[in-house]
């Protein structure tokens, strides 16, 4: 198992505190905790609709968020897929690997995807500041 790192850390705290509907905040990060090896990094928030929203909320009490970016090599893909789907009980799972798209994304992984068009542009935009790793899967799992 593999050490987690204090800004990691403060991540998971967040899901744990912003659980929700059928999120449950302590089940996920017990079982990326518990599979650290299988995944590299992972981001919680609100990342494309109404992303101000935690700010209306924060004063509640509540961060206000929906959506697990999770980043895994290609060998672990099936394995985050059932969990997110099965034991987290998510509403959408979908990721980009080696510039395909694959399940229900959102506008960050559309633009992992592979457009050589795109990147010969003087202003191509990619939401890791940089091109992909390959076979590392970028994986976008959602919550209603």
């Amino acid at each position: 198992m593999k050490e987690i790192n204090k800004v990691q850390k403060a991540v998971f705290k967040l899901m744990e505190l912003s659980s929700f509907n059928k999120f449950n905040g302590k089940k996920v990060v017990k079982d990326l905790t518990d599979n650290s090896e299988k995944w590299i990094g992972a981001i919680w928030g609100r990342f494309t609709h109404m992303t101000m929203l935690p700010l209306r909320d924060i004063p509640e009490g509540y961060y206000n968020v929906d959506t697990l970016y999770l980043s895994v090599p290609k060998k672990y893909i099936s394995f985050f897929e059932e969990k997110a789907r099965k034991d987290w009980k998510a509403n959408e799972v979908g990721y980009a690997l080696n510039g395909k798209a694959f399940g229900v994304v959102d506008g960050n992984l559309l633009s992992l995807a592979e457009d050589k068009k795109a990147k010969e542009t003087p202003f191509f935009y990619s939401p890791l500041g940089a091109s992909p790793e390959p076979d590392v899967a970028y994986m976008r799992i959602w919550w209603d």
